[in-house]
């Protein structure tokens, strides 16, 4: 994932070059173009112990990079998290996913917005 920095830099790099390179120009910026990371791609590259949340179906989940990626499920009408159970499914692995800060990491996950970088 880009900084918002990095993406402006290789957007500016990409004006440059301008209509002498168009086609290095065109990838340069699709490098830059916002995307949203999947739950394998940040549980594969997360620090260990980060915290990866995503929705799946109709429920909040969360795997801490680095460990077993054992699920827990947020209970809404108890205001927590489940303990760490099954492992996430195939599928799972595909959904759009965030990492969360420690700091956050109780917090209901419904009140962070939406999952992606724009």
């Amino acid at each position: 994932m880009l900084t918002d920095d990095e993406r402006k830099t290789i957007n500016h790099a990409a004006d440059v070059l301008g209509p002498s390179l168009r086609d290095l120009a065109t990838r340069l910026r699709a490098i830059a173009a916002p995307r949203v990371a999947t739950v394998g791609e940040l549980l594969a590259t997360a620090p260990v112990g980060a915290i990866v949340e995503y929705r799946a179906d109709t429920c909040w989940c969360r795997s801490v990079a680095g460990q077993i990626h054992r699920v827990a499920h947020w209970i809404a009408p108890h205001g927590v998290w489940s303990g760490y159970g099954f492992l996430p499914g195939p599928l799972d692995l595909r959904l759009p996913a965030r990492t969360v800060p420690a700091s956050e990491a109780d917090a209901d996950p419904s009140t962070r917005g939406p999952i992606g970088e724009g």
